[in-house]
């Protein structure tokens, strides 16, 4: 037992009550601060703070991560600090068609003429030869002034001559068939255009007979007068002869022409007559256009002569 103020070692002083209670201040100043520094939500704080620096954070459990990327690298390179454009979720929708859609161009009536060749005329005045039947001699019209080719030609302001005889054609049946008058035909000036009409009369020739009139027909024009152009035009189709009757001379025609490189104008493909209006063009003999006819035949003539020739 220690004694008190005894000789056997020195005196222990027993602290003051001050002291004491100082000590105790001391040890709740400690707590609390271990408490506020340990407290859960203080760790989140901790760690949002040191991650909106930068370097890497510590978790509670001790493990470092890395902190989260930031702007500053966007900051330091603004060329590619652009961030893309999030994906809208609703797409724009496509612009509805309209309900009524702009209706397509008819397309012109198909000619052979007006599909395989032009050709181009001389600067200065323009003179025609038109050959042929009774359509160039004008049946049917009030005179033959009124023929559809001459009216076509007069008001392309072409100065014309006219070689016509009613009933030939090119088959060899014909008492004077084509090639035998255009052999016998006096040769004078050169003219620009030819125009080469027939084939109403050769209906039932034979195709042999037919192809070969037609091509010696179209030589013995250039054979005279090689630097003219050269334009066959045709038949229509009237009222005594339905439209396969005519299509064999139609198809004989385009075939010749074709192969002579010549333009050739065919009124059956553009339907220059039809059941709609034969009886208001055609003459009693169910061949020939009447007067109405004629004028009609002279628009659609003056319109394919126009596109081939560019005039």
């Amino acid at each position: 037992m220690i004694k008190r103020g005894g000789v056997d070692g020195p005196g222990i002083t027993p602290p003051r009550p001050s002291t004491l209670a100082l000590i105790g201040f001391g040890l709740v100043v400690v707590g609390v601060t271990v408490y506020t520094l340990t407290r859960p939500g203080a760790a989140g704080h901790v760690q949002s703070a040191v991650a909106a620096s930068g370097v890497v954070a510590v978790t509670p459990s001790g493990s470092a991560s890395p902190a989260p990327v930031l702007a500053t690298t966007a900051a330091l390179h603004p060329s590619e600090s652009t961030p893309a454009t999030p994906a809208s979720t609703a797409s724009t929708p496509a612009r509805p068609a309209p309900t009524t859609s702009t209706p397509a161009r008819p397309a012109p009536t198909t000619t052979a003429a007006k599909t395989i060749l032009h050709v181009a005329l001389p600067d200065g005045p323009v003179t025609a030869i038109v050959f042929g039947d009774s359509y160039v001699a004008g049946v049917g019209a009030s005179s033959t002034n009124d023929a559809f080719p001459e009216k076509a030609i007069s008001q392309l302001g072409w100065k014309g001559l006219y070689f016509a005889r009613a009933a030939s054609g090119y088959c060899t049946s014909h008492p004077v068939d084509y090639l035998q008058r255009l052999k016998s035909l006096v040769a004078g000036p050169a003219p620009t255009v030819f125009v080469l009409e027939g084939g109403i009369n050769d209906v039932g020739c034979d195709p042999g007979v037919l192809s070969a009139q037609i091509s010696a027909s179209i030589t013995q024009i250039k054979a005279v007068y090689p630097h003219a152009a050269l334009i066959l035009l045709g038949p229509a189709v009237p009222t005594n002869y339905p439209a396969d009757q005519l299509l064999p001379v139609d198809q004989a025609l385009t075939a010749a022409a074709t192969a002579a490189g010549v333009p050739y104008i065919s009124p059956l493909t553009e339907n220059w007559f039809t059941d709609a209006n034969r009886a208001s063009y055609m003459s009693a003999d169910g061949v020939n256009p009447n007067q109405a006819g004629h004028a009609y035949l002279t628009t659609l003539l003056l319109r394919d002569l126009e596109q081939i020739t560019g005039t």
